[in-house]
Parts: C-alpha cells; structure tokens; sequence
C-alpha cells in the first residue's frame, strides 16, 4: 500500500546507516513484495497478494502480514557476505515492515477521518486519497533530481533475484510499470503540482519517512547479527513494541 517513492526514499536512508549493502538490489528488493502479473482490469494479480506479502490465516490486508514468515524462510541465517542476495531480500523484508506501518500511520487515521465520505462513495474517495499519496511521489522526485536511488533503481536489474514463491517474470514486469509510471507525469498523474493535497500533505508524508527510517534501523539492530527469541511473533516489530522477549536466542 506505501507508494513506492516512499519505498525508496526510505530504502536510501536505511543505506546510509547500514553498511555493505549492495544498493540497487536492495531497492529492486523494497518495491519486489508488488509484483504480480495483472489480469486485464489490474484487480487480480498473479501470484496474489496474500502470497506475496505473506499474508496469513486468510488475511487481505497489511494488519495481517507475517513478516517473521520471510525472515525465517529467507534471510534467517543468510550470510550478509552474498551481498546481492542479501541486500534484495533484506529490502524485501523491508517493504513488508514498512506497509505495516504505512497502515497503521497513515491509512487507517485517514480511513478514520474521512469515514463518513468513504462510506458514501468508497471507490471515488480512494482513488482521491491515493492521489494525494502517488502524486507527493512525484512532487519528491521533482524538488530532488538528484535523488540517488531513483537514478540507480532505473538502470537496475536484480540479479540475485531467486524467491522460490515469485515468477521472474512478474517481477520484470512489475520494474517495467514502476519506471514508466513515474517517467509519465503527465500522464499519470498530471494534477501532482496543482492538487491541494486534503488527505495527505508534504509535510506528513515526510514524517511518516523519517519515522518508519527510525523504526526499520532499530529493527535491524535486533534481528542482526544475533536475532533474539521470535518464539510466537508475527512481525519484526512486536520487538519495538515490548510484546515479545529479548534474550538472544533464535528457536
């Protein structure tokens, strides 16, 4: 759900406080969890969202990923040595963690405040809120030319790419559209400079940035390199919660 500027713009600030990362795997690896091959009305993707964000006990929305399903199956006990593999799976786990809070921060206040409009004509007023989220996306890119990962992510390809649970070729094609999507203001979103920015404005937009950057570093910081006690949790951030042991001990 988190736009994927906001992806990257968090993936560039996790880089600066985590060494050795490789950096266009790991932001090929914050926008991998949206891939999926659509069917003609972009509402049913392949594989479905449930797989690709872990998704549990028939859940559909980011209040349900399992995040600690990734990290056990995919980067528990990966060497940080095989820089490229661990760099696109650690932004892999980073995307999940970060739709959890984009959810909790951003989606669900907004759902609370316009719910009366949202009752009255729910298709209308997400495709509105999304506006607001997709076109600070592109005000960023405009006030930040030099914005690295964007330029790095464009020439990108993962090459360490091997999930056993998602098609190459949906990931290929999801890179494609996110590169096109943001190269084609005009005709993606060509109100992003004019918009009064109701549901979401600059300002919020970047707290939320420099938030999640805060959290996702402290995460790390548990999880590696010695992972506590993960007996029963769901999700990396019951750790910042105090919901959850900390002897270093992983089971």
């Amino acid at each position: 759900m988190t736009t994927w500027i906001s992806h990257l713009r968090i993936a560039s600030n996790l880089l600066a406080r985590i060494p050795g990362l490789d950096a266009a795997q790991f932001a090929l690896g914050n926008v991998g969890p949206d891939s999926g091959i659509p069917d003609e009305n972009w509402e049913h993707f392949e594989p479905p969202k449930q797989v690709t964000h872990f998704l549990r006990d028939g859940g559909h929305s980011e209040s349900d990923i399992h995040d600690l399903d990734f990290y056990r199956l995919y980067l528990f006990g990966l060497d940080p040595a095989d820089r490229g593999r661990f760099s696109y799976r650690l932004g892999y786990f980073v995307h999940l963690l970060t739709d959890i809070l984009w959810a909790r921060q951003v989606w669900r206040p907004t759902k609370d405040r316009f719910a009366r409009e949202l009752q009255e004509d729910k298709y209308r007023m997400v495709e509105e809120i999304k506006g607001d989220w997709y076109g600070l996306d592109f005000v960023h890119l405009r006030d930040h030319p030099e914005f690295f990962l964007w330029q790095a992510f464009l020439d990108a390809q993962p090459d360490s790419f091997d999930l056993d649970f998602l098609p190459r070729r949906a990931v290929d094609q999801q890179l494609a559209h996110i590169k096109r999507y943001y190269q084609n203001q005009s005709e993606t979103h060509p109100d992003a400079f004019t918009r009064p920015y109701l549901y979401l404005s600059k300002l919020e937009m970047d707290e939320f940035v420099i938030d999640a950057s805060d959290r996702l570093e402290r995460v790390y910081r548990l999880l590696w390199p010695v992972p506590p006690n993960l007996d029963g949790a769901t999700s990396a951030l019951q750790l910042l919660e105090g919901n959850h042991a900390s002897d270093h001990s992983h089971r």
